[in-house]
């Protein structure tokens, strides 16, 4: 059995011992290591940082008062946020709630006179003054998110402004100048568009319309019309593929699948009518017929080509095919006619004149060939008639058949008429060669020739009225109205003993003692004056007249 033999002047320690030795080394430590710190600084060190900290805050809170009282909120807020910074002193320095307090009432208030301020620049769409009031509300307040908001939207704006500056190669343009110009750009574009449409141009409008939509991406109208225009691009497209195919091959099946599919989309035609020139309208509806024709569809074909008639006006082929379809169905009066119609224009087509022709006289004999006979013989008769009974004839009908053949078809009655007609109408110029003829074909004519006096005198073509009326005084010497006139032209042409006499005749009262004698009017002016007025002014009771004297 081995036992453990110590060396000699060694102590021996055990395990747990060790530790406790240990222990109570670091506890000797740590009792120095304090009393050394307390040693180095004393206890009141501390207080002294902490009031040093809270001089500090108070001088950055006086700082943001006085800014305050002159409402220079941005260094108020550079002020607060400095005393802010002394973290240790908030709590301890009761002035700091103060101010807080305050600054946070100006604050808010600043920043809402600022939001709306920027608000209004952002209605006037003065975007550069928006943005600089939302970054001075982004600096006071950085959490502020309406102030993002439109600081983003400004820079936009600005952008695209300076966009519009470049294409329109102008840098100093303003927004309203760049906003009427675009509005002038959107009219004008508007407008081509619409000028396109009309021309049947739908590719060059849908462009246009397009363009009018990028530039006013919220107005339903670009939106309404850019639709209507696709659908006017695909009915063209689709009509103009039906007439090229049934053209060429009628039997082929895709003319029925894209005739449905315009059944489908224009059934009444309308979009047809006005997706397509007047031309092309008509020729697309003809080939229909002839391809509801080629089917033996006829009655469909009739509806087609008459819908064409009504939407489209006359067109040769398509009266051309109408008569045809009445002709095959033994309708000869309705084909005769359509037949009858297109025979006579001036400019029908060439490649149907042989044939319209043939048709109008095959026709015509068909229907009148009794008729026309029957006709024949009536004449002869009538002629025969007329031969035998020429006088009798003649003087029915009030000698037309003696002025016919003396080339004096109208008498002095209808020049007369007619002459009469036109002076009423106040026309004196037509009114006077219509009574020359008539007095000139009956001279005996005297209301022709008191009308024509009459002219002449509304026309204040005296010499040709004294004669006219003179005339009517040899025919009928007591003509009251003729006598009125011509004494009236007596007085105008100084001829006072022919003017009492004329208006005595006028009065229709045979004067045979007088007061005075003629050769007493030729040489007393006064007397001559007052008498004629006497005697106007009596005849014009009687005749109802009232005529000015002539000057």
């Amino acid at each position: 059995m081995s036992t453990n033999k110590q060396a000699p002047g060694k102590l021996s320690i055990t395990p747990s011992a060790r530790n406790l030795l240990r222990l109570l080394v670091f506890a000797v430590f740590a009792c120095a290591s304090a009393a050394f710190f307390f040693a180095c600084f004393p206890a009141g060190a501390f207080a002294q940082i902490s009031a040093r900290e809270i001089n500090l805050q108070n001088i950055a809170l006086n700082k943001c008062e006085q800014y305050l009282k002159v409402n220079k909120i941005e260094l108020a807020s550079k002020s607060f946020e400095e005393a802010s910074s002394y973290e240790r002193a908030m709590e301890a320095n009761p002035n700091y709630k103060k101010v807080k307090e305050t600054f946070d009432k100006r604050k808010k208030e600043y920043i809402k006179e600022l939001t709306d301020k920027g608000n209004q620049f952002f209605l006037e769409k003065k975007f550069e003054d928006c943005k600089k009031i939302f970054l001075k509300v982004s600096f006071i307040d950085s959490e502020n998110a309406q102030a993002k908001d439109k600081i983003e939207i400004c820079e936009q704006q600005l952008k695209l402004l300076e966009h519009k500056r470049e294409v329109y190669h102008n840098p100093s343009l303003d927004l309203k100048t760049i906003e009427k110009w675009d509005v002038e750009r959107l009219k004008h574009v508007s407008m081509q568009a619409i000028d396109m449409i009309n021309k049947k141009n739908f590719t060059a409008a849908l462009a246009f319309l397009r363009e009018c939509k990028q530039k006013d991406p919220n107005n339903p109208y670009f939106e309404e019309k850019i639709r209507t225009v696709e659908l006017f691009i695909k009915i063209q497209g689709m009509a103009n593929a039906f007439t090229g195919k049934s053209s060429a091959a009628p039997n082929d099946p895709t003319c029925e699948v894209i005739l449905g599919g315009l059944e489908k989309e224009d059934k009444n035609y309308k979009l047809r009518r006005y997706s397509l020139d007047e031309r092309n309208f008509s020729k697309h509806m003809v080939s229909i017929a002839k391809y509801y024709l080629f089917k033996g569809r006829h009655d469909d074909a009739e509806s087609i080509l008459k819908l064409n008639l009504e939407m489209s006006g006359l067109a040769d082929e398509t009266s051309f095919l109408l008569a045809k379809i009445y002709y095959d169905r033994q309708e000869y009066m309705h084909s005769y006619l359509t037949f009858k119609t297109l025979r006579a224009k001036a400019d029908l087509v060439a490649e149907f004149k042989p044939q319209t022709r043939n048709y109008y006289y095959e026709l015509l004999f068909r229907l009148y060939k009794l008729l026309m006979l029957t006709t024949l013989i009536q004449a002869a008769i009538l002629v025969n008639m007329a031969y035998r009974s020429y006088p009798i004839v003649d003087y029915a009908f009030d000698g037309i058949i003696t002025r016919f053949f003396t080339f004096r078809m109208y008498d002095s009655k209808y020049y007369y008429e007619k002459g009469m007609i036109n002076y009423n109408k106040a026309n004196y110029d037509r009114a006077v060669t219509n009574l020359a003829k008539s007095i000139s074909l009956d001279k005996s004519n005297v209301s022709a020739y008191h009308t024509l006096g009459l002219c002449y005198y509304k026309q204040k073509v005296y010499d040709q009225a004294r004669l006219s009326f003179e005339a009517v005084i040899r025919m009928t010497p007591n003509n009251q109205r003729a006598a009125y006139y011509l004494a009236l032209i007596y007085d105008y042409m100084k001829m006072p003993k022919e003017a009492i006499r004329m208006l005595e005749v006028a009065r229709g009262i045979t004067v045979t003692n007088r007061n005075f004698t003629m050769l007493e009017i030729e040489k007393n002016k006064r007397l001559y004056l007052g008498t004629f007025q006497d005697y106007k002014v009596s005849a014009d009771k009687i005749l109802n007249l009232n005529e000015p004297v002539i000057t």
